[in-house]
This record gives structure tokens, C-alpha cells and sequence, in this order.
């Protein structure tokens, strides 16, 4: 199930998390800026990569994403971790996508590496590796994707919920 609407993130994102975890059937929560396959909310920055001097020649898209968007949506990372809660940007997840743009073989040699978004404001090292999944409308290809920690003080547009089926 996904809500669309500006949904504050912080205490008050704990306490809706934590009320909707007890209701039954809900069995996951999470905050984002858009669901893995959302087109409309979609943000597509320019990098820079390894603390290089200039951009890279392609954008990528960033979703601003919680800890627990990866286990939501049942993504699987094949190199590293997920996120971890933080009040700070400190680290992204790429996909494997953005691995092979980036002309590494193997996931693992990613980790560790920085990424700079946004002329230098949000400069991090990758964490983890998400397996390919469908990150826009199935009309377009999958792109290279971020998926930086969303702030708790940030508001974001998505509250998603795995409810048991």
C-alpha cells in the first residue's frame, strides 16, 4: 500500500510507523520520496564520482529512502548493507546498474567509494549494492539509481506499507 502526500518524517514519522506497525496485517513501514517503480517523483542529479574534479557524462536517479525501504520492497543488496538510521546524510545506496555505468565487475569494489550530488552538498561514501529492480514506469529502461538516508526532519511524499497478503 502506498500514501502520497507530504508525510513528516522525525518523531512524528515514528509514532505513525509505530501505530501502523500494530495495526493487522501491516507488516512493514517505510518513508520515502518515491516507491521503487514511481516515475513522478523521480529526482535525476548529476554526480560526481571518486572524488573527481568533474561530472560524470550521465545522471542518475535519487530516492530518498529510510532503513526500512530495502526490506518494504523486498530489494536485495549483493554487496555491503543497508542504511543506517542517522540525522545526518552519511552514506548511499547505488544499483547494480550505476556499478556497470561506473565500469566496476564486481559489486564489492563500489564500497567505500564517494559520490557527490548537487555540486558537493551531499558527499558520501556507498555502503551497498541494490540488485537491479524496476526503478520507473515499465514504459523506460531502468536508470542508475542513488538512494540517499532521508533526514528526520525531512517531509516526504511517500508512506509505504507491505501489508501480509
Amino acid at each position: 500500500m502506498y500514501l502520497s502526500g507530504w508525510i513528516v518524517s522525525g518523531s512524528a514519522g515514528s509514532a505513525t510507523r509505530d501505530q501502523l506497525l500494530q495495526v493487522k496485517g501491516v507488516i512493514a513501514v517505510s518513508f520515502s520520496s518515491a516507491t521503487p517503480v514511481e516515475e513522478g517523483n523521480n529526482t535525476w542529479s548529476t554526480f560526481k564520482f571518486d572524488n573527481a574534479v568533474k561530472e560524470t557524462g550521465f545522471k542518475i536517479i535519487t530516492k530518498f529512502a529510510d532503513t526500512g525501504y530495502v526490506p518494504t520492497y523486498k530489494l536485495h543488496l549483493v554487496a555491503g548493507r543497508n542504511l543506517q538510521p542517522s540525522n545526518l546524510t552519511r552514506e548511499f545506496l547505488v544499483n547494480e546498474l550505476l556499478v556497470k555505468k561506473l565500469g566496476f565487475k564486481n559489486p564489492e569494489d563500489i564500497l567505500g567509494k564517494e559520490i557527490s550530488i548537487w555540486g558537493d552538498v551531499i558527499k558520501c561514501p556507498v555502503v551497498g549494492v541494490l540488485q537491479d529492480f524496476n526503478n520507473r514506469s515499465f514504459r523506460y529502461e531502468a536508470a542508475p539509481s542513488l538512494l540517499p538516508p532521508m533526514l528526520p526532519c525531512t517531509a516526504l511524499p511517500a508512506l509505504n506499507c507491505k501489508l501480509k497478503t
